[in-house]
């Protein structure tokens, strides 16, 4: 059976004027807002634009970014929190899980499998769309920035996570560059450092995730010119050229 990869872009907000976001409706390709700069832990002005994230028409939220990584992610009692105001508001959640470059991906694996096991079996929240780290290619130090280790610490915290207890149906999400850079790209999608195949529990990913940050509409399609045509909406995929 064909294995479909589908990209997912995450918007965030960036201190745009409320004006000028009501006049910009979000293509239907860029469904996932980001999670960034609430008032909690942050002192931001999230919470002042619910009514105009909901009217752009984004489904999704993910509650991630460089602030969120490694070890100031969010507690779980604050992550909860989040989950339950997202949802309160009408959207799904997409959560970010870190990545601690300072600890082996080993315990990278077992830390990341704990979140799940407490979001989603102790408290039962149920989250289906899980994000591994966070622009490894910008944030992180050396190893944990290099095509190898990025295709490592996926396949290992893939699997651990979809380990925990009744939870091989989540959906895994990686591995989130700051923008799509189609040479490394082509080597995580049936290159060098494929991380489209499968482990002891499923997939490695499900989805190949990209961060993109569209100030403007002349930025937006130059930097999403060149990703391969193919279905609308939630559904923006192409299998890897293995399985074509």
């Amino acid at each position: 059976m064909k294995k479909t990869i589908y990209f997912l872009i995450f918007i965030g907000l960036t201190g745009l004027a409320k004006e000028i976001l009501a006049q910009q409706p979000i293509s239907q390709l860029f469904y996932a807002q980001n999670y960034w700069m609430p008032s909690l832990g942050h002192g931001g002005q999230l919470e002042s634009y619910w009514t105009d994230i909901k009217a752009s028409g984004v489904k999704y939220i993910r509650i991630g970014g460089k602030a969120y990584d490694g070890s100031t992610m969010w507690s779980n009692p604050v992550l909860l929190e989040i989950i339950d105001t997202i949802r309160a508001r009408g959207f799904e959640p997409i959560i970010q899980v870190p990545i601690r470059t300072d600890q082996s991906i080993s315990q990278n694996a077992i830390n990341d499998s704990s979140i799940v096991h407490e979001i989603n079996v102790n408290k039962a929240r149920n989250i289906i769309y899980w994000e591994i780290g966070n622009e490894p290619n910008d944030a992180y130090s050396s190893p944990y920035n290099s095509n190898a280790t990025i295709a490592e610490y996926i396949k290992k915290v893939s699997t651990a996570m979809k380990g925990a207890l009744g939870q091989s149906g989540i959906k895994i999400i990686g591995p989130c560059l700051s923008y799509y850079d189609y040479p490394k790209y082509a080597s995580f999608l049936g290159g060098v450092d494929n991380i489209t195949g499968s482990g002891a529990n499923g997939y490695y990913i499900d989805y190949v995730g990209f961060n993109t940050y569209p100030f403007s509409k002349a930025q937006l399609q130059a930097g999403t010119a060149r990703i391969p045509a193919g279905g609308a909406g939630l559904q923006r995929f192409c299998p890897p050229s293995s399985e074509r």
